[in-house]
């Protein structure tokens, strides 16, 4: 899998992947034009979007309803060096019970690659 991101203006920059991009920027209050998400927001959508996606697939495979299904990601951002994420919760709603299945379910969604690459503290390369 292979992303870019290239600089646009300002602080903003233009993420390509495939066919698709988006802007990321900051808000105006920190010298942006607020055209689209931060990084960071970006970073908390897509382990909300993976953990939909693994919902919606267990939902499908047994005969649950995703219709309806939501997925809500808050996050506390450290106040001192290194800046980071303290604590993520996730909160997946349903329009319906799960019952026995609740455990399952939430094992399957933790499955999903974003979640186990937090989980799993990858190394990150950075080079020039």
């Amino acid at each position: 899998m292979n992303v870019k991101i290239k600089y646009d203006e300002g602080v903003r920059f233009i993420s390509q992947c495939r066919t698709h991009q988006f802007n990321m920027d900051q808000p105006r209050d920190k010298g942006g034009s607020d055209s689209g998400m931060n990084p960071s927001e970006v970073f908390l959508a897509s382990l909300g979007g993976c953990i939909a996606l693994y919902a919606s697939k267990y939902c499908k495979d047994t005969g649950i309803d995703p219709a309806g299904l939501a997925v809500e990601v808050d996050a506390e951002l450290s106040r001192e060096r290194p800046y980071r994420f303290e604590n993520i919760k996730v909160k997946i709603s349903l329009n319906q019970e799960l019952g026995k299945r609740r455990d399952a379910f939430l094992r399957f969604v933790a499955n999903c690659p974003i979640h186990n690459t937090i989980a799993g503290h990858p190394n990150i390369d950075i080079g020039i």
